[in-house]
């Protein structure tokens, strides 16, 4: 498996996404001091050489006023 160098802007625009998966190109390039078009080239690098594989928000239940369980099973066999 080949290993890559990340560019120190390529390494905060993951920070950012990371933190904020849905941030947009001109808020992350006012975070990071770049232009949204070399910010949007850099995500589509990252994007092309598998570094991102997907952006996703995640969201938590409890904030919803839902409710989550976790059942834990053991199964014997027969």
């Amino acid at each position: 498996m080949n290993t890559l160098s990340l560019r120190n802007d390529e390494y905060l625009i993951l920070k950012h996404i990371l933190k904020d998966p849905i941030i947009s190109y001109s808020r992350l390039a006012e975070k990071i001091n770049l232009s949204s078009p070399t910010v949007k080239k850099r995500i589509d690098s990252l994007l092309g050489e598998n570094v991102i594989s997907s952006f996703r928000a995640e969201y938590h239940p409890e904030s919803l006023g839902l409710e989550s369980h976790i059942y834990l099973l053991k199964i014997n066999s027969i």
